[in-house]
């Protein structure tokens, strides 16, 4: 979509006015059928559950258009001519029996207007998102005309308009080069545009050579990479290829010199853990649509190179704590193999859905005194003390921040510095000669002016010495960043806090892959891997503002191509209904390869701890569900859960880090000046000069 503001509103105007149009036809049909109701002497008690007069006489009245949805139970009453109880009188069934036919129509007529609602009220509630998206964009543009840049995602699109239209030869002649053998990994996980590319150097190089198409569609991991797995599944068919000029000869090419090879031995797992994945994703398999299962068809591997033993053990947990709970019990399991099974804690592996999921696992671990590496439980930022320094420097920078003030006052007050109560204490700090006082009077005294003359790494030092912050890694981790910040950037506070804004998510403690210490990371890190010990924790609960792009096709507004809306199972009653279903489909999928790919990491142990599965739950895609469907009691287990592990290494510490006393330079070093040189206004630059004209001449 490419169009003004002034278009959009006109757009958002008109689909507004269909929107209350429709709404005008719902009532209008709802006093239709009351009026029908009670000329035919309808009531609620002549109805299943009273269900079916209810949504025409009461639920069409209310505000809320979720409430005009008709329940499954009431379509599936009307599809299966199931209108009223069996012990309802008899001249009562006679009259409902000659009224259904016009009942039908009332109910048949009000899907099709929730049709067109439910697509009006999807798209104007995203109408906004919609338009800054489209200035955005028109800006994008403008600025890669102005500065005559290109960005790399769109090489894909320009490449494919060429190659669709062009001979191999053609491209070989631009390459200068001619290739007889591709080798594609990952195959399962290439985007559609990049497969399309390639396809003239690959049907041409077919003739000459070989070419390998590497990949598992059980682990296809990266749809929101635009990995599209269908087109791996449905090889040698090339698939949403009706764009290509050459299709037909290609996909002709690729199904003559096809052959597949299955690989089904495992050298990785232990046979309990091979076993467990045979069974759990034969089960599993079976919620995928019809069009996705070929995906797991050849899913079952072979043990016959496994060594025995391995152990699994599932459990699901309750309440609103359930998190706390679930980390809890990976604790004691997590010490208990390493005091009791011999494991080191570098044999253990936590995998996560999201970086979120890793934070609060690795702060749960570490005041459990567990050891952890980890890139995104380590950042920098993650440190209470870093987090006060930061605090301190926006307020060096403007001292009327009281937010800054406010977060430097909670970090001492967390360290039972202050008698009075934190409350009491940032009433207090709006006034800056307020704050100085509070600081002095726990003993910390601080000039704000001596403070603001030093260079930024002085400045930070002074800052940590003032607030008495013990020092910790994370701590000498954030001044050997600053330190390296201040080589290369001015000495401007403004720019440093812009800088620490834009990197404080990136910026962590780094530690040797080989120190002994639980491994966190997410499931899209781990492929490849492979850990003794695997743990999967919580839940995978998808956002409730989940968001989709659609195609109109033409309903809303002829030039209205797409439109952002937010994911609800009312599009189910819309004209986005398949689109709804494929994505929904797709995202299960998602979830069940994350699943695969993460159990079979495991080489001697794999746990899985989720939350319970409750009656009311709406979600058929979360890690609980899936859970469900291979096992209705938990907790599960299979395999010797107290076997052994030989050659186990001496334990090290993460951290061999030993207290260092930082003093101030400026008590041990004097500068002296010689009093010629000091008082010498006409001749003092010159021998500086001859110093660096000596230095550039070197």
């Amino acid at each position: 979509n490419s169009f003004s503001i002034s278009e959009y509103v006109k757009i958002k105007d008109k689909l507004l006015v269909n929107r209350n149009n429709c709404h005008k036809k719902i009532l209008a049909l709802r006093d239709h059928a009351s009026n029908y109701f009670l000329k035919n002497n309808l009531f609620e008690n002549h109805f299943n559950r009273g269900t079916f007069y209810n949504l025409f006489s009461k639920k069409l009245l209310s505000k809320k258009s979720s409430d005009w949805i008709p329940s499954q139970t009431l379509i599936k009453n009307v599809d299966e001519d199931n209108w009223y109880k069996k012990d309802l009188d008899q001249a009562s069934k006679v009259n409902v029996d000659f009224c259904k036919n016009k009942l039908k129509n009332f109910f048949e007529d009000l899907l099709i207007l929730l049709k067109d609602y439910t697509t009006l009220d999807a798209v104007l509630k995203k109408i906004y998102p919609s338009l800054i998206i489209n200035e955005l964009v028109k800006e994008i543009k403008d600025y890669k005309k102005e500065y005559n840049i290109e960005h790399i995602s769109s090489f894909n699109k320009t490449i494919n308009r060429l190659v669709s239209e062009q001979s191999s030869s053609f491209i070989f002649e631009r390459l200068g080069e001619r290739y007889n053998h591709f080798l594609i990994d990952e195959f399962q996980d290439t985007s559609l545009l990049q497969w399309q590319n390639l396809l003239p150097l690959i049907t041409d190089s077919l003739d000459f050579g070989k070419s390998v198409v590497v990949g598992d569609g059980k682990q296809s991991i990266y749809r929101w990479r635009s990995g599209e797995v269908e087109q791996f599944l449905k090889l040698p068919e090339i698939f949403k290829g009706d764009n290509l000029v050459n299709v037909n000869d290609w996909q002709s090419k690729l199904e003559t010199h096809y052959n597949v090879k299955n690989l089904q031995e495992n050298f990785r797992s232990k046979k309990q853990i091979i076993n467990f994945n045979n069974s759990f994703f034969s089960k599993i398999k079976q919620i995928l649509p019809t069009n996705l299962k070929g995906i797991y068809d050849h899913h079952h591997q072979n043990s016959n190179y496994a060594k025995a033993g391995g152990y699994v053990y599932i459990d699901m947990f309750n309440g609103k704590d359930y998190k706390q709970d679930i980390l809890s019990a990976m604790v004691i399991e997590i010490k208990r193999l390493n005091e009791e099974n011999n494991f080191q804690f570098k044999d253990i592996a936590i995998l996560c859905n999201t970086h979120q999921n890793i934070i609060e696992v690795a702060e749960y671990l570490t005041l459990s005194s567990i050891p952890i590496v980890s890139n995104e439980g380590l950042l920098i930022s993650r440190s209470e003390k870093v987090k006060a320094i930061i605090s301190f420097v926006k307020y060096l920078y403007n001292i009327e921040d009281n937010i800054a003030k406010a977060s430097v006052i909670t970090y001492l007050y967390s360290n039972d510095l202050f008698d009075d109560e934190l409350h009491d204490l940032n009433l207090k700090i709006h006034d800056n000669n307020e704050f100085i006082l509070l600081l002095n009077k726990i003993n910390l005294y601080v000039n704000v002016d001596s403070l603001l003359q030093l260079s930024l790494y002085e400045m930070i030092v002074e800052i940590i010495n003032s607030l008495k912050i013990k020092r910790d890694i994370y701590v000498d981790f954030f001044t050997d960043l600053v330190l390296i910040y201040s080589q290369k950037n001015i000495n401007s506070l403004s720019e440093f806090i812009v800088w620490w804004e834009q990197v404080q998510d990136k910026k962590s403690i780094t530690i040797s892959e080989d120190t002994n210490a639980v491994k966190l990371m997410t499931i899209h890190k781990s492929k490849g891997l492979a850990f003794n010990i695997v743990m999967i924790p919580f839940n995978w609960e998808s956002s409730a503002k989940k968001e989709m792009w659609v195609d109109n096709n033409n309903f809303n507004s002829e030039n209205l191509k797409y439109s952002l809306i937010s994911q609800n199972k009312n599009l189910s009653f819309s004209h986005y209904k398949s689109q709804y279903e494929i994505e929904n489909s797709l995202s299960l999928l998602d979830n069940i390869n994350k699943l695969y790919v993460a159990s079979t990491r495991a080489k001697e142990s794999l746990y899985i701890f989720s939350k319970s599965l409750s009656k009311t739950s709406k979600t058929n895609t979360s890690l609980n569900f899936l859970l469900s469907q291979f096992c209705k009691v938990f907790p599960f287990s299979q395999g010797d859960r107290f076997e052994y592990h030989e050659n186990q290494e001496i334990n090290k510490k993460i951290f061999d880090k030993k207290n260092i006393i930082v003093r101030d330079w400026r008590e041990i070093i004097s500068l002296k000046n010689s009093s010629i040189d000091f008082w010498d206004t006409e001749t003092n630059d010159v021998k500086k000069d001859w110093g660096k004209l000596l230095h550039y001449a070197l």
